[in-house]
């Protein structure tokens, strides 16, 4: 917005936010601008509308995500697990956000609505998982504000989860063994 700096990272790059990286940095599976035939056919089924208008939106880091626009002149999210290695690592990932979706939706929290799961891509046919959701409005943030965040954060943990059927488990635990190099404070990271 005017008269806000420019984001800066640990890093000392300044400019956009951090998940607006160029499409050249994505795997080719994430840098797809194109929907499908048969998977526009499938959105049309879901919401009773045809699909005009596809754009790619910044952020993914596992699946291509796009804004799909409707002849009836609304949005919706389309979120494709195009990326075998990460299907490969997490192959419960589409089921599970699915799940993780409307439990949240029923539970009040600010999450975006489901409007159709298809979690082994048979429906489409290409077996490719996609879920579709409304779109939220908004735009990634480079410096948010903190007290927003922690007040969406302590709603969704006031949420008791128990009977979410899905266990908790730290997807980057082997990955990440160490606190990242660019912390300010890796005695907080360990805790």
């Amino acid at each position: 917005p005017p008269g806000h700096a420019p984001a800066r990272r640990d890093d000392g790059h300044v400019g956009r936010h951090p998940n607006q990286r160029p499409a050249a940095s994505l795997p080719a599976e994430l840098r797809r601008t194109s929907v499908p035939g048969p998977v526009r056919d499938w959105v049309r089924e879901a919401t009773g509308s045809a699909v005009v208008r596809a754009r790619r939106l910044p952020g993914a880091s596992s699946a291509a995500l796009h804004r799909l626009d409707l002849a009836d002149g609304t949005a919706v999210v389309l979120r494709r697990y195009v990326w075998p290695g990460f299907l490969a690592a997490e192959p419960d990932a589409p089921d599970r956000e699915a799940t993780c979706l409307r439990f949240a939706g029923a539970k009040g929290l600010p999450v975006p609505a489901l409007l159709a799961a298809d979690p082994a891509g048979t429906a489409v046919g290409d077996g490719i998982p996609a879920l579709l959701t409304t779109l939220l409005p908004g735009q990634p943030v480079a410096v948010p504000d903190i007290a927003a965040l922690a007040a969406v954060a302590a709603s969704i943990h006031a949420v008791d989860a128990t009977d979410l059927g899905h266990e908790y488990f730290p997807w980057y635990e082997a990955e990440m063994t160490t606190p990242p190099p660019t912390t300010r404070q890796p005695r907080l990271w360990e805790q």
